[in-house]
């Protein structure tokens, strides 16, 4: 089994300060030098005006691109409305049949394309009856 932590006899330790409930009487305990947090950039000032920097070219464009979208969509809801109003200019384009394409239909049962059941009145009232009574819901 290979290790993948070797353990040496050091005599540091990781404690987390402010995990527990007397973190105030160890730090009076522990040296101050080891409670002490360790900056990330050393000079933080620095850092802090490079990184806005870089935002504020980020957001320059973000708010261009916004613009640009917020102009198209209400450019889009212009135009639907005025083609919506009655005097807008729209186009509608409807499909006619021609005189020779035209079907004739002998009766209704030719219209529903066969999907009547062929049963008679009793049998749909037997399979009424299987099924039970229509149970009433409760309004809560």
């Amino acid at each position: 089994m290979n290790k993948l932590i070797a353990h040496s006899n050091d005599d540091r330790f990781i404690i987390n300060l402010y995990g527990l409930h007397n973190a105030n009487l160890l730090r009076k305990f522990i040296p101050k030098q080891l409670t002490k947090p360790v900056p990330l950039y050393s000079d933080r000032k620095a850092f802090h005006y490079e990184v806005a920097a870089k935002l504020r070219i980020q957001q320059t464009e973000k708010r261009a691109r916004t613009k640009q979208k917020r102009a198209a969509t209400a450019a889009a809801k212009k135009a639907k409305k005025a083609a919506a109003e009655p005097g807008g200019q729209s186009t509608v384009v409807t499909a006619e049949p021609e005189s020779g394409d035209e079907m004739v239909h002998e009766s209704e049962e030719d219209l529903d394309g066969g999907l009547e059941d062929d049963m008679d009145g009793e049998e749909v009232e037997e399979q009424r009856k299987r099924r039970g009574p229509k149970r009433k819901r409760r309004k809560v």
